[in-house]
C-alpha cells in the first residue's frame, strides 16, 4: 500500500481529524483546570471567613494550613496546565506530519487547522501565559486575604 492508495489517504485524513480533536480537547482541559483552581481559591477564602465568623481572628495553625492548601493548589494547577501544553505541542507536530503525507485534495476536506492557523496556535501559548498570570495573582490574593488579619 503506497501513500497514493485511497484507503491509506482516508486513514490519514481520519488520523488528522482525531489529532485535531485531541488538541481542542486538551485546550478545554487547560481551561477547566484554571477554572477549578480559581473556584477552589474562592473556597479557601470562604472557609477562612466561615472559621472567623464570630471570632476576632482564627488560630495561626488554621491560617498556615489554608495557606499551604492554596500554595499546593497553585503549584498543582500550573503543573497540569504546563503538562497539557506539552501534549498539545506533541499533537501539533503529529498534525504537521499527517498533513504532509495527505493528498492536497483530501487535505482540503479534512477538518483541521492548517498552516495559516499557526497564528492561532501562538495565541494558545499566550493563553497559557495569561492562565499562569491569573493563577499567580489569585494565589497572592488568597495569601493576602489569609494573612491580612
Amino acid at each position: 500500500m503506497g501513500a497514493d492508495d485511497p484507503k491509506k489517504q482516508e486513514e490519514l485524513r481520519l488520523l488528522l481529524q482525531l489529532t485535531n480533536e485531541d488538541v481542542e480537547r486538551t485546550n478545554e482541559r487547560q481551561w477547566r483546570v484554571a477554572n477549578y483552581a480559581l473556584l477552589l481559591d474562592a473556597a479557601i477564602v470562604a472557609s477562612r471567613e466561615i472559621m472567623r465568623a464570630g471570632q476576632e481572628a482564627i488560630p495561626w495553625t488554621d491560617t498556615i494550613i489554608l495557606s499551604s492548601l492554596a500554595g499546593a493548589l497553585y503549584v498543582l494547577s500550573l503543573f497540569l496546565i504546563w503538562r497539557f501544553e506539552t501534549y498539545k505541542t506533541r499533537y501539533r507536530s503529529r498534525l504537521v506530519r499527517f498533513s504532509q503525507m495527505l493528498d492536497p485534495e483530501l487535505l482540503a476536506t479534512a477538518r483541521y487547522r492548517t498552516k495559516k492557523d499557526y497564528a492561532t496556535w501562538k495565541y494558545d501559548v499566550d493563553v497559557l501565559t495569561v492562565m499562569g498570570l491569573v493563577l499567580t495573582a489569585a494565589c497572592f490574593l488568597v495569601e493576602w486575604v489569609l494573612y491580612r488579619s
